[in-house]
């Protein structure tokens, strides 16, 4: 029978084998089962038909990446130190980003001073009429960073990759 990871976790408790941490391994699975309930389901690139979306089969087979049970041992207390982005964590990092340095560009862009009297005005419409929001990579999602932000109003938000591709670089730059 094939030994599970509850079970190599407290064989190797019992073994007295230590952690870097001197923390016992049946502890670091709780708290991996702790993070899995709370971040490690959601991560998106597991979501989906295709993929294998048992965390605990996903995290035994990245395990046996390894043949050397101090190796699987030392990437299983890196386990906990991962970080995973699901919907909520993106939806946060769009917001701070919109917050911090996409506003911080606009205002640069548009060249204005705090003590401008219509500094609110002119910036909203900066943001919502002349900026024109788009994704860098594919694993970004225009689409909820535009939600996230409450940004709406535009027909079309391509990437720049489909554009380069297929567009037509004076139409493109009128829509711009």
């Amino acid at each position: 029978m094939v030994e599970t990871l509850a079970d190599t976790v407290g064989r190797w408790d019992l073994d007295g084998v230590v952690s870097t941490t001197s923390e016992l391994f049946n502890q670091i699975h709780e708290r991996i089962l702790f993070l899995r309930d709370l971040h490690f389901e959601q991560y998106l690139p597991t979501l989906g038909p295709d993929q294998i979306t048992e965390f605990e089969h996903r995290l035994e087979m990245w395990l046996d990446n390894v043949p050397d049970e101090s190796d699987k041992r030392l990437l299983l207390e890196l386990v906990p130190q991962l970080i995973f982005f699901g919907r909520d964590e993106f939806s946060k990092l769009y917001q701070a980003a919109f917050r911090g340095p996409v506003t911080r560009w606009v205002i640069e862009q548009a060249g204005l001073t705090f003590v401008s009297l219509d500094f609110d005005t002119t910036l909203e419409r900066e943001i919502h009429q002349h900026t024109w929001f788009c994704a860098v990579s594919d694993s970004m999602q225009i689409s909820d960073f535009c939600h996230s932000n409450h940004l709406g109003g535009i027909d079309y938000r391509p990437d720049l990759r489909t554009l380069a591709k297929f567009g037509d670089i004076a139409k493109i730059l009128a829509f711009m």
